[in-house]
């Protein structure tokens, strides 16, 4: 006897087969893309209104067995049928019948990818892009991974899950890309790049950019090696950054006063900052601040007072170092920069000792739209607050399971923190076994990252 459940795996399985199908096929080209067999459209639109075959053969006064025949393309319904079907499964005639993509939203959909190559997933999600008229699977599929790699970008995973999980994770898997067309190809690897950076997986995001770079479009190329750098950065790996940021330049120009060149010297900065060039670096950043302000490039004036904050936190100027992070706070930013200045800030306030001030940043955290991985992140701080606070068996439960998190995530700028935090209260606890324990995996850090 079959259960429910038996029934929507089913069900499941039969969707994950039809989109599978319609990727695969070869039935017929129309404008050098691949298109869904028109029996195989019915199915997918029946499918997806949850309605069996007998009841839309019912709607339409045929038998099952011809309405079957229908969807294997055995049968072609007349015009009457056609428009029945068309109010049955709540589509356009369009839909159902025109295989030939949908111009107008052809143009969006490429709108909406450059947006996300120029870091601007606000665009992507301010513009409802699902409601445009969509004619095939194709473009269903990349509108669905371009709003999941918007999400992702902005650090807001709950959204993404809903998306993958409801729509694309019967499919992705399966794919085989060499043989679907290559805008879509561009579109999967950018979603694969926002996903991967999102949890921290840097060969991941190294090879989506690979792939990009390799495009023959020319802007997506240079785009792409300046989020090279972005992935190199965040590793740790400045050699690299550096090396990617010079191929870049090499195809912007460096006098084309474009976004994408402030962004490049905004890199240049941080590599600036790896290699301790610190007062020549001030100095830097104040001549690339007049040129960000004379270009109406302001956007990059945050990212500028970051630095500074960064560079006056190494010199153990705190004072300073907390005047440049509050002023970048207070500029325009996205959701993303914002958590990682609340995360700057709460760092110094532990430094100097304000718990306070660091608790009160914590929490203005924590009203912000966090993603898991930041989650674990300020719940691991608060549990530095509590060990001076005196509860000792919730600093190591919080974090013992933040260290468990950052290992399986790779999260190694996390780890170095609470390796050298634990194996500090190891000491103090005078316990030397646990605290070599700790200092030894911090010391592994460096070979793991390379």
């Amino acid at each position: 006897m079959i259960d429910a459940l038996s029934i929507k795996i089913i069900s499941f399985d039969m969707k994950a087969c039809l989109i599978y199908n319609y990727f695969m096929s070869i039935n017929e080209e129309r404008e050098g893309r691949k298109v869904l067999p028109i029996g195989l459209r019915y199915r997918y639109l029946r499918e997806k209104a949850g309605l069996t075959q007998e009841v839309v053969a019912n709607e339409l006064f045929l038998s099952r067995t011809y309405y079957g025949k229908i969807e294997s393309g055995k049968a072609n319904p007349i015009e009457s049928i056609v428009e029945k079907l068309k109010v049955i499964l709540n589509t356009s005639k369009e839909y159902l019948e025109n295989h030939s993509p949908n111009q107008e939203l052809s143009l969006q959909l490429n709108r909406i990818f450059q947006s996300l190559l120029e870091d601007k997933p606000e665009i992507v999600l301010e513009q409802n892009i699902l409601s445009f008229p969509i004619t095939n699977l194709f473009q269903e599929v990349s509108a669905r991974l371009l709003l999941v790699a918007a999400y992702y970008a902005q650090r807001n995973f709950d959204e993404a899950e809903v998306i993958e999980n409801e729509y694309l994770s019967f499919f992705l898997p399966k794919i085989k890309l060499k043989k679907l067309p290559l805008d879509f190809q561009n579109i999967y690897q950018l979603y694969v790049y926002h996903k991967s950076s999102f949890h921290g997986e840097y060969p991941t995001s190294l090879d989506a950019c690979n792939f990009l770079c390799n495009a023959t479009n020319q802007n997506i190329k240079q785009i792409f090696y300046f989020k090279k750098v972005d992935v190199y950065l965040s590793q740790g790996n400045y050699s690299q950054a550096a090396t990617s940021l010079e191929k870049a330049f090499k195809l912007i120009g460096k006098e084309s006063g474009s976004h994408l060149l402030a962004q490049g010297y905004v890199y240049q900065s941080a590599i600036y900052i790896y290699f301790k060039m610190y007062d020549f670096c001030l100095e830097y950043l104040d001549s690339l601040e007049d040129n960000i302000e004379a270009n109406g490039l302001n956007e990059h004036r945050v990212a500028l007072a970051q630095h500074r904050g960064f560079i006056y936190s190494e010199k153990r100027d705190f004072p300073k170092a907390l005047k440049f992070y509050e002023k970048a706070l207070i500029l325009p930013s996205t959701t993303k920069r914002r958590i990682t200045l609340y995360n700057c800030l709460v760092h110094i306030s532990l430094e100097t000792k304000d718990y306070i001030k660091a608790q009160n940043y914590i929490h203005s955290a924590q009203k912000l739209d966090l993603s898991e991985y930041d989650k674990i992140v300020f719940s691991s701080y608060e549990a530095e607050i509590s060990l001076v606070e005196g509860d000792e068996k919730k600093f190591m439960k919080s974090k013992l399971l933040a260290i468990k998190y950052f290992e399986e995530n790779k999260c190694f700028i996390n780890l170095e923190h609470d390796y050298s935090i634990l194996s500090d209260y190891y000491l103090r606890k005078k316990n030397t076994r646990q605290a070599f324990i700790y200092l030894k995996k911090k010391e592994n850090l460096t070979y793991e990252k390379h």
